[in-house]
């Protein structure tokens, strides 16, 4: 979904889809990196019915595997070279940021942290969507 938004949001504004697949194709690896991570986190040893990448080859090889995800990501925007390739990759960079503040919030609350209603909204929006908002961004720019 987010590969393909990136993709729409550039036709939406007048761009020619195929020059933002680098950027659709960055924001579905920052997405995969993400999963791994996620299932390392929380202990999932199936995801859609699927042995995930931790409980199949060890935690070390998934927290690596989900590294080398997010670098091929940074790497691939980054080698576009261009104005509006720099600026998508600041928008990616800043949603990987808000996932790994929305994921620590989780962890915090998952251990008994208290928090407001407010606080709770920001932290599964940072979870949830800001990679969507960064790829939405992406397409655009």
């Amino acid at each position: 979904m987010r590969a393909a938004l990136v993709l729409l949001v550039a036709e939406a504004v007048g761009g020619r889809p195929e020059v933002a697949v680098p950027g659709a194709v960055a924001v579905e690896l920052l997405h995969n990196h993400g999963i791994v991570h996620d299932d390392v986190v929380d202990e999932d040893e199936l995801r859609r019915g699927r042995q995930t990448v931790w409980s199949a080859y060890g935690t070390s090889t998934a927290v690596l595997a989900g590294d080398a995800l997010a670098s091929l990501a940074v790497a691939h925007l980054a080698s576009i070279g261009t104005m509006p390739g720099q600026r998508a990759l600041l928008m990616l960079l800043e949603s990987f940021r808000c996932t790994c503040d929305g994921q620590g919030g989780d962890l915090e609350l998952e251990q008994g942290g208290m928090c407001t209603v407010e606080e709770y909204l920001q932290m599964a929006g940072n979870k949830t969507s800001a990679l969507v908002a960064g790829a939405a961004g992406i397409g655009a720019v």
